[in-house]
């Protein structure tokens, strides 16, 4: 049988698996073997020994002393991993699943078990052909099997070779089997398993060869072996030429074909591993009980209806095993009803010795595993070196030869089991070998495939009984069973000689051909026909007892058979078919050479085309009786005859019962042997048991005895090593017995006890010990009584001093036998210890003034308790802290203890060389043992007042450099040592911490101060956010933002994202997920609405802080929402400027057009352009005064009548009303246009005449919009008429003020004067009243008549970053007889023309290239000039409001306004 594990299957090792088998003889083999294995190695190694189960097993430990892999004894569900030894555990199976080992319970009684075989088949399975097995020393078979699902499976098999092997049965018992690769000694198979690491590394998984690669091979393999594999997959041939390449160490497939044409040896192994004869008992148990339910029960029960015989075939069988599986099931359930039933099994395969070792029903003991012991008990009997299927068996299974390509199959098959075929067949060769079986199969057979195959295409021809255990139906239909052509010389002349045939095999056709003869000979002649006697068949020499009629040709028995047999063929026919036995009678029947009687017999035959009856004749010839002759009388001869006829009679009577004597003779003695044979047989497999048991026994015993040889050796080796130790550490050891007599004792002890050899034997009380140790005695009698340990420290007479351990005396096995004594001498420790006992004094004062410094907030206390501490730990007089003033180069006694009253906080000691404390400074660390005899400085006089005679001193250092002195002193005379200074030190550099800690801790105060002033003073509020719970803080501040402030309920995160604005709470909640992942600084403003309901603006910074794997988040918030808002005012008043400058200049042309068309010359276009540019600068002038929020309408009229001269008869009157601020444009305009009006021909232009402007409101009876009735009356002058065509005046007033402010407007052109009245609607007056407020100052308004005669002669200074404004002012200057400085542009230019020129004035803009001309006017105030500002700034210049009013004139400014101003303030100036 194939099987699947070297089919298209992947495997998941990507390194090899080696399993190493051995039993006696092992260990040195396995020593020998894991010591040759490199560190570099790939594999991985599981030892698999056969160990005694009673017994720990040292295997590990000894092959870890000498492997340089990792060495681990095999537990359950350990990992196999590249480059590590795994030894199996005693008394316990072991078998890899995936990547893993399970440890299991033996299934075998012990004796029987094959450990190794059970591990090597998982391994095959599960690796592939990553696989590789190994057996080393040991006897038995174990390990035969296991190295055959290896190789079957792709992978390597190994064995040591056994002229090197301890014991020789495993590695020849695998070697003979056939299933070994390479044969070798054990530093060979290391090195053989390491390269093969090394290529199965570098081999891809399908043997990287296409089919064109691999077509050399192959034909190779037909014309040498007469067998074409092209039918095989790809990968099935590739991979098993890779493994043949790797283990004959071939990197190219052109060599290794070379030495394939060269060598039959390897023709033939090469051929060996593509058959893949891998197979076993009960193979897959799930799938053979569906088989047994399925197929095998229902083929019993048909059987025993049909009495037609059940015929199975199984193709590709290999040696036989799943033939003989099936033969067993089909065994047990036709005895299982107690009735007969007539079977036959035809197993075939390629291999012919695969089908030699089938015929002789002989395996390995292996296959216990897989065969129950009912079964083992029933269908085997064992022999000396396995199990051989039993003869009743062995007859029911016929083995042959065939190809299944190219042979004919069987026919009229019941069963066909051809399971793991399929898999290495490519899909055409595999839908031919489907369509074979059909044809072979009965009309419901059944067939049953491998579990990775399936009936394919095939659906219509093959129905599903079992999808699982993949088991198919034939369906009905007629097909073919399609061959494929034979090779050319399969049957010519194979250059490879094919096995000889056995003599069993002959004596089997010899038999086959004895029947057939003997069926020729003596088998009746018969007929087999239908229920209404068509012929179906004939057998023998039929012919005489038939005879064919005249005319057609007919197909019925009963035509053609003799009258006196047609009546009994139909009685026989219809006794048969109602299952009746027919009568049998005789008809004679005359012939013309003979009478004869002839006679019927019937038998029913069950086919697939329906019930046949076979009739056979028999025939009986009779005989004529001659006729007597007469003649003499022969009574003599009659008599003599008769005589010796009775004397024959005699003989035969004698011989008879002579032959009935023997036979029951015979009958007891063949009941004898068979008795004795069964005896013989139970006692020979008893005596089988036994020797397997004892030959296993004995493997364990040899295992045992070799780790026992290696344990010895350790035990020497320790031993020797412990003798070796005693003696190189010359420790003192004396051991007593129970008696407290000397058992024993080390040279070393000489030194503590007086002894010779010739002690040992003494009691201990009796020896004279040199050391002071009384409690010797009672300690050990104190130690044999509870079994503790004691210790003590002795002195000895050379005042060294020794550990003393008494401790018990314990043997191998537990018992107490004395006591061992031992003297350790640590008279260093000793002296050690008393110095560390000092030093964990000294310690622990450091450790409590390390307490001190961590609760110091003050400096000075501080120091005062640690003088304190200093005084009383070293028993010292005074202890003082000096603070360094580097500037008065003095020290100051800040801390001390000790002292007179008066000297801490006042005393000081100079900081030069010749006092201690300046020393110091110099050498960090001072140790005074008596100032008498000090000669590297003085003491101070603080220290000479106080009859100091010691001392010890260090520098404080903070920053790495000296703030002070840390000092103790006392009166005594050496008081203090070299070891003190250490401490001393570390006091200081406690001291030199704290003082740190209390200054940073002052500073760190103060920077909190100042940061939580400075966050009350940006009213930000404080948050921190824990990612892990969602908990947040907030500071009051925040809550107040939040409008939480009234609410005690603790914040959540949930409820702040619920607050944030839906549009920026995912960005919100992004940012703080990526600080917390990353640690990028929280930095969001984002929108949120309060608990009020109000939408506020915040502004958040955070950072993320991990403390103790703990990660949260601390960060501040501000409210921008006012700055949003002014970001908004702001982005509105550009966007409303661009919109009002680009109206303003639209206005401005239509003015020039419109003035330019009416304008008779130049001069009088520029008079009227200008007057009007003006009037609607000084309304811009309101408007930006008020923020364009809106203008008062009476400082409107006020402002344009204030241009017309001195009014008398002026009349302005009106509630105050606030216009928008396009109708004030608007109304602005038309007021210029009827001022203008009335000073050329109206009211104004006589000096009688009278002006009354007034507004009042004007309310509405219904619903409609209030009015505004703004009235424009003249009287007093001329006589007016109505002019003949409108002026620009007059479409202002009518076109603009309707179109733009939807006023009503009537003009009256009243003779006594003109009156103009509008119609207001309320919506262009801006709700609220405006308070009344001055007027902007205006050059007409504010100044009376100006005598410009005063400019004349003046040296005047101009400037004006706009070149055109400044030379139209130069022009007017110049023009008033005034002298001109510049004009100039830049400050800098003017600021040098100042200190250059004699100035009279100054005409100066503020705002120069965006820079303010304040450094210029203190210039000219401080040379006395006087200067007349001229700017757009407006209100907005702080400056203006200091100066007089005179000395500001807002732009746009008339150069006629700007001379009157300049005269003004010159005429006030001079006089």
């Amino acid at each position: 049988m194939l099987d699947m594990s070297d089919a298209d299957k992947t495997n998941e090792f990507d390194h090899p698996v080696v399993a190493v088998g051995a039993s006696a003889g092992g260990v040195e083999a396995l020593k020998t073997f894991v010591s040759e294995i490199p560190t570099d190695t790939t594999a991985s190694f599981i030892i698999i020994q056969h160990l005694a189960p009673d017994h720990d097993s040292q295997l590990g430990d000894i092959l870890a002393r000498v492997s340089e892999l990792p060495v681990l004894e095999a537990d359950e569900n350990m990992p196999v991993a590249s480059g590590h030894i795994y030894v199996i555990q005693p008394a316990k199976y072991l078998t890899i699943v995936d990547h893993g080992l399970f440890v299991e319970p033996p299934t075998q009684p012990r004796g029987l078990r094959m450990p190794i075989d059970h591990f090597m088949r998982s391994l095959a399975e599960t690796a592939g052909d990553r696989s590789v097995g190994v057996i080393l020393s040991g006897t038995g078979n174990d390990g035969t099997a296991g190295l055959k699902a290896i190789k079957g499976a792709g992978g390597v098999s190994l064995a040591q070779d056994p002229e090197t092997a301890l014991y020789d049965g495993m590695p020849r018992a695998a070697i003979e089997a056939g299933v070994v690769d390479q044969v070798g000694d054990l530093s060979s198979l290391a090195a053989n398993i390491v390269d093969i690491a090394s290529r199965l590394r570098d081999t891809p998984a399908q043997g990287g060869f296409t089919r064109q690669d691999v077509n050399g091979v192959l034909a190779l393999l037909k014309a040498r072996m007469g067998h074409d594999f092209t039918p095989y997959k790809g990968g099935t041939i590739g991979r098993r030429v890779q493994r043949r390449m790797n283990l004959l160490r071939f990197s190219d497939l052109t060599d290794y074909i070379d030495h394939l044409r060269d060598n039959a040896d390897e023709m033939r192994q090469l051929f060996d591993d593509l058959l893949i004869n891998v197979t076993s008992f009960f193979r897959d148990t799930d799938v053979w009980q569906a088989i047994t339910t399925d197929a095998i029960i229902p083929l019993v029960e048909r059987q025993s209806q049909t009495k037609q015989p059940v015929r199975i075939w199984v193709p590709a069988c290999s040696s036989g095993e799943e033939a003989f599986t099936i033969a067993m099931l089909m065994d047990e359930h036709c005895t299982q009803g107690g009735k007969s039933c007539d079977w036959q099994i035809f197993a075939t395969d390629l291999d012919a010795d695969a089908i030699a070792q089938g015929r002789e029903g002989f395996y390995r003991p292996s296959i216990a595993d897989d065969i129950s012991a009912d079964r083992l008990q029933k269908y085997f009997q064992r022999e000396s070196d396995g199990y051989r299927i039993r003869k009743h068996l062995r007859e029911k299974v016929v083995f042959a030869q065939q190809n299944l390509l190219t042979d004919p199959p069987f026919s009229r098959l019941d069963l066909i089991s051809c399971r793991n075929l399929l898999i290495y067949l490519d899909s055409k060769h595999q839908e031919q070998l489907l369509e074979t079986f059909h044809f072979a199969l009965k009309e419901g057979g059944f067939l049953v495939l491998g579990t990775s195959e399936t009936s394919g295409t095939r659906q219509r021809e093959f129905k599903t009984v079992n999808s699982k255990a993949h088991i198919y139906g034939r369906k009905p239909g007629r097909s073919i069973a399609r061959l494929s052509p034979r090779a050319s010389n399969a049957s010519d002349e194979p250059t490879v000689d094919t096995p000889r045939q056995t003599r069993r095999d002959r004596e089997l056709d010899l038999s086959k051909q004895v029947r057939r003869s003997l069926i020729d000979r003596y088998a009746p002649a018969s007929v087999a026909v239908k229920a209404d006697g068509e012929i179906s068949y004939f057998h023998g020499p039929v012919r005489r007892f038939l005879h064919q009629p005249e005319g057609a040709p007919t197909h019925s028995v009963f035509d053609i058979l003799p009258p006196p047999l047609r009546g009994r063929a139909r009685e026989a026919i219809k006794a048969v078919s109602e299952g009746e036995m027919p009568s049998h009678r005789n008809a004679r029947i005359r012939y013309p050479d003979r009478d004869t009687s002839v006679s019927l017999e019937c038998v029913k035959l069950d086919t697939a085309e329906g019930d046949l009856f076979l009739l056979s004749f028999i025939e009986d010839e009779l005989s004529e009786a001659a006729p007597i002759a007469a003649g003499e009388d022969d009574s003599e001869y009659v008599r003599q005859l008769e005589n010796e006829l009775a004397i024959v009679q005699e003989d035969l009577q004698t011989t008879v019962e002579e032959l009935e004597t023997s036979n029951e003779e015979l009958k007891a003695s063949h009941e004898e042997a068979v008795a004795a044979n069964e005896e013989l047989q139970s006692a020979n497999e008893e005596l089988e048991t036994s020797r397997e048991e004892l030959q296993s026994l004995n493997e364990e015993l040899v295992t045992v005895n070799n780790q026992l040889e290696e344990k010895i050796s350790e035990v020497e080796k320790a031993s020797d090593d412990l003798r070796n130790l005693l003696t190189s550490t010359k420790l003192p050891v004396l051991f007593l017995g129970p008696k407290l007599r000397i058992s024993g004792f080390t040279p070393s002890v000489r030194e503590l006890v007086e002894l010779r050899d010739s002690d040992i034997g003494r009691p201990v009380t009796e020896l004279a010990f040199k050391a002071d140790d009384p409690e010797l005695l009672k300690d050990i009698d104190s130690t044999l009584g509870d079994l503790v340990v004691s210790e003590k420290q002795v002195v000895s007479d050379d005042k060294r001093t020794y550990q003393r351990r008494v401790q018990p005396y314990r043997t191998s096995d537990q018992r107490i036998q004395g006591v061992v004594v031992t003297y350790t001498d640590v008279t260093e420790q000793a002296r050690i210890a008393a110095r560390l006992t000092e030093r964990e004094r000294q310690q622990s004062i450091i450790a409590e003034l390390g307490q001190k410094g961590l609760a110091a907030r003050e400096t000075d206390a501080f120091l005062n308790e640690l003088c304190a501490v200093l005084r009383v730990a070293y028993d010292c007089d005074f202890a003082k802290v000096l603070v360094y003033d580097q500037e008065r180069a003095e020290f100051l006694v800040t801390g001390g203890a000790g002292w007179s009253d008066g000297i801490v906080g006042k005393a000081t000691v100079p900081d030069s060389v010749k006092s201690q404390a300046g020393f110091t400074l110099q050498d960090k660390a001072v140790l005074v043992t008596d100032f008498a005899s000090e000669r590297r400085f003085e003491a101070p006089p603080l220290l000479t007042s106080h009859n100091v005679s010691s001392g010890i001193s260090c520098v404080i250092e903070i920053g790495g450099k000296p703030w002070g002195v840390l000092g103790l002193h006392d009166r005594d005379a050496n008081h203090f040592r070299e070891e003190d200074l250490l401490i001393v030190q570390a006091a200081a550099n406690v001291a030199a911490a704290t003082i740190k800690q209390v200054q940073r801790e002052r500073q760190t105060a103060r920077e909190s101060l100042i940061l939580s002033m400075a966050i009350k003073t940006a009213e930000m509020g404080v948050w921190q956010y824990d990612a892990a719970t969602e908990e947040v803080v907030w500071d009051e501040r925040l809550r107040e933002m939040l409008g939480r402030d009234k609410s005690r309920r603790k914040p959540t995160a949930a409820a702040f994202f619920e607050m944030v604005h839906r549009e920026d709470v995912d960005r919100v909640r992004d940012a703080l997920d990526r600080t917390i992942a990353t640690g990028v600084p929280f930095a969001e403003a984002f929108r949120l609405t309060r608990a009020d309901g109000k939408l506020a603006w915040l502004e958040g910074r955070g950072e993320r802080i991990v403390e103790a794997e703990q990660t949260r988040m601390v960060g501040i918030n501000a409210d921008i929402t006012e700055r949003k808002l002014a970001e908004e005012q702001n982005s509105f008043i550009m966007r409303e400027l661009d919109h009002r400058v680009k109206n303003i200049l639209a206005i401005i042309l239509s003015i020039a057009k419109i003035t330019g068309s009416n304008a008779p010359d130049f001069e009088a276009l520029s008079a009227s352009f200008e007057k009007r540019f003006y009037a609607m600068a000084r309304t811009h002038s309101l408007l930006a005064e008020s923020r364009w929020q809106g203008a008062d309408l009476r400082s409107l009229v006020e402002d344009e009548l204030g241009h017309s001269g001195e009014l008398k008869n002026l009349q302005i009157g009106g509630p105050p009303v606030s216009l928008t601020a396009s109708a004030a444009q608007n109304i602005s305009m038309a007021l210029h246009e009827l001022a203008t009006n009335a000073m050329k021909y109206g009211s104004l232009s006589t000096p009688g005449g009278a002006l009354r402007v007034e507004w009042k409101w004007r309310r509405q009876q219904d619903e409609g919009d209030d009015f505004l009735d703004l009235v424009w009356e003249e009287s007093g002058g001329p006589p007016v008429e109505k002019p003949q065509r409108k002026g620009f005046g007059s479409t202002v007033i009518e076109r603009i003020l309707r179109a733009q402010l939807d006023t009503e407007t009537e003009i009256d052109f009243a003779p006594d004067g003109l009156i103009v009245t509008c119609a207001i609607p309320s919506w262009r007056i801006l709700p609220g009243s405006v308070k009344e407020r001055q007027p902007v100052a205006s050059p007409a308004s504010s100044l009376p008549q100006v005598d410009l005669s005063l400019l004349e002669g003046s040296r005047i200074l101009v400037i004006d970053d706009e070149w055109l404004v400044a030379e139209q002012y130069a022009n007017s200057l110049i023009g008033a007889g005034c002298s001109v400085v510049g004009p100039f542009h830049d400050l800098k230019d003017a600021t040098a023309a100042v200190g250059d020129e004699k100035l009279d004035f100054a005409v100066v803009d503020f705002n120069i290239g965006g820079s303010e001309a304040t450094p210029l006017l203190e210039l000219l105030e401080e040379r006395g000039v006087p200067f007349l500002i001229v700017s757009g700034y407006g209100s907005e210049l702080n400056l203006a409001q200091q100066l007089d009013e005179r000395a500001f004139l807002p732009k746009p400014a008339s150069p006629a306004a700007m001379l009157a101003r300049v005269a003004q303030v010159i005429g006030n100036r001079n006089g």
